[in-house]
């Protein structure tokens, strides 16, 4: 019985995408819970009494749950939800009209980036920000934009002061990768050029860090993987009332009538750091965030149907396959005891 759970546990936890991508879905281990209970059962047969293969396999299938559900819950470090697959989340909205004016390699080729965002909303490319380009926008992505003429960072005031909503994506120390040699001009700034906006509106961009991959739990349970990230603080301006959230990765910003969200990395963005290679699987939560965050850039992202919950570290998920496994012993020592004592009081009734 123990070895049938361990083993329900174990191929899960090596098949599943626990580890591979992170998702904490208790669905993808009832294959095995269920394998685990036919085993258990076909291993009884061999007593030849029908009552004991029905329990011992019910049995089975008890502990095995229980046991998934102890390392789902502590590698989550919230109760798991019994969902099946792990596709994209609805849309926040309808499919609206958004501005993309960046300097990322997002048009040239094949962008999944591009594509999960032209499934959220209508997508215009601004090469230039001026107020005929702006003039019929409600909603602006800027992502790590190429340095801004002084008229352009005026038309962009101008329209988030008239009620525009932005997300900026503004990194110190981009890694995005690229084929083009370093000083080509196509190539992706390196650091963000938005110094002048951003001291207009009390904001200083602090230097990043070595540019590792991080895991960011933002807006309760919701995840991004960023890369070479860094913070905001915030100073005085008369132009913009600006508060940090969290740890100041991101800022919010009331900007006259407008709403403004900033953060501080743009590598967010790069499919790789939030869908597998296969392209079958969520590496995190960005593109569902960031449709929330563009219809309402103030507002925390809520939850929405079948979140997926994530591993919040490795150490979550080792302490929760060591109780996972306790457990499973325990249940198994149980469930034998139960058994020996109802094989004691249906004995002189077997051979009748």
């Amino acid at each position: 019985m123990f070895i049938a759970i361990a083993g329900s546990l174990l191929a899960g936890l090596g098949v599943g995408p626990i580890l591979g991508a992170g998702q904490v879905v208790m669905g993808a281990w009832w294959p095995f819970i269920l394998a685990a209970a036919f085993i258990a059962g076909a291993a009884s047969w061999f007593c030849m009494v029908k009552w004991r293969v029905a329990a011992l396999s019910l049995w089975t299938l008890i502990g095995s749950m229980l046991s998934v559900f102890i390392l789902c819950g502590m590698a989550a470090q919230t109760p798991p939800r019994l969902v099946f697959h792990t596709s994209n989340p609805p849309a926040a909205g309808p499919r609206e009209p958004l501005g993309l004016h960046t300097g990322l390699d997002l048009f040239w080729g094949s962008s999944q980036t591009l594509s999960a965002l032209d499934t959220l909303f209508k997508v215009d490319r601004l090469d230039v920000l001026s107020p005929s380009s702006l003039q019929f926008k409600q909603r602006l992505l800027l992502a790590q934009p190429r340095l801004l003429a002084p008229e352009e960072l005026v038309a962009l005031d101008d329209w988030v002061r008239g009620g525009g909503r932005a997300v900026i994506l503004a990194d110190p120390l981009l890694v995005w990768p690229s084929d083009l040699p370093l000083g080509d001009r196509r190539r992706p700034p390196v650091t963000s050029l938005l110094d002048p906006l951003l001291t207009r509106w009390g904001l200083v961009l602090e230097p990043a860090q070595p540019a590792l991959v991080e895991r960011r739990f933002v807006e309760g349970n919701r995840l991004l993987l960023t890369e070479g990230a860094s913070h905001f603080t915030t100073r005085h301006s008369d132009f913009a009332r600006c508060q940090q959230v969290g740890d100041g990765f991101m800022v919010t910003c009331r900007v006259g009538e407008g709403k403004v969200r900033l953060i501080a990395d743009a590598d967010l963005l790069d499919e790789r750091l939030w869908q597998s290679s296969e392209g079958e699987r969520l590496m995190s939560d960005t593109m569902a965030l960031l449709d929330r965050w563009l219809r309402r850039p103030l507002s925390p992202a809520t939850e929405w149907p079948n979140a997926i919950n994530w591993v919040r570290n490795e150490a979550d998920v080792k302490a929760g396959l060591r109780w996972a496994l306790l457990v499973a012993l325990l249940w198994a020592f149980a469930g034998a005891a139960i058994l020996a004592q109802w094989r004691g009081r249906l004995k002189p009734f077997e051979g009748r």
